[in-house]
């Protein structure tokens, strides 16, 4: 009776229930189908925070299509799915239902480009993702196209059309932080090797979610603050020396 019972509890450590998270982002099969996965929106790396620790942060290659993002642990796995047609190698994957975007008021340190990714779809096991882009450049990118997936969303007069040309003056205007604005659709590839000189974030690095590692920044420097400034110019006619005309008098005779 004992080895019955033992060999039973055994199976229950060896064959572990998968938990909440793992049967939230997992897509079923039908969704599988409907990707194009061999034509992603977007691709590259951002730092995702990690669920276990206040302040660290996991190196994912994130793959975007129409309705969810997916990510996975390195580029490898992303292409070995991609050959397989399948998804079996992601690390995660969250449904863009009634997503939308926010830049945080508080920022990890050294994460100057970040923003939020809030997901309201009861599918996803998370509300809110923090994710750190190596440059502004690829934050703009990133934003853009995720609420792209739920352009209804966007509060009225904030919306600027992708296919919109943007005038250079009104692209420099400052984007509140919590605004969905859609900025400009850049090309749907990114580098994964920008210059991140300024990046001090805990960074894990391994296969799980609870790695460690971390990348140093220099304390000499200082931390540039992430504003967009307005800069208005105006044009200033040249004009030359200003010459008064005094009126000539003539002399007083005093007799």
């Amino acid at each position: 009776m004992s080895s019955m019972s033992l060999s039973k509890s055994s199976s229950k450590l060896l064959s572990p229930r998968p938990s909440k998270k793992e049967k939230d982002s997992v897509p079923n099969q039908t969704d599988i189908n409907n990707l194009a996965l061999d034509t992603p929106v977007l691709k590259g790396y951002m730092y995702k925070k990690s669920h276990h620790s206040f302040d660290s942060f996991n190196k994912r290659y994130f793959a975007l299509y129409s309705g969810c993002l997916v990510y996975y642990r390195k580029e490898d796995e992303y292409k070995k799915d991609l050959g397989n047609h399948s998804l079996k190698n992601r690390a995660g994957y969250i449904t863009l239902n009634r997503v939308y975007l926010s830049k945080p008021d508080k920022k990890p340190q050294g994460g100057r480009y970040c923003f939020v990714l809030h997901t309201p779809d009861p599918a996803n096991a998370r509300r809110e993702t923090l994710l750190v882009c190596k440059t502004r450049e690829e934050r703009a990118q990133w934003m853009v196209q995720i609420q792209a997936q739920n352009p209804h969303l966007i509060a009225p007069g904030q919306r600027i059309a992708p296919d919109t040309p943007i005038p250079e003056r009104r692209r420099a205007h400052s984007v509140p932080s919590n605004s969905a604005m859609m900025l400009e659709v850049l090309p749907n590839t990114l580098s994964s090797t920008p210059s991140f000189d300024e990046v001090a974030l805990k960074v894990e690095d391994g296969d799980s979610d609870r790695e460690s590692g971390g990348v140093e920044k220099d304390g000499d420097e200082e931390e540039e603050e992430d504003n967009d400034v307005c800069v208005l110019s105006f044009d200033v006619p040249e004009t030359g020396d200003i010459q008064l005309e005094v009126p000539s008098t003539p002399p007083v005779t005093v007799t």
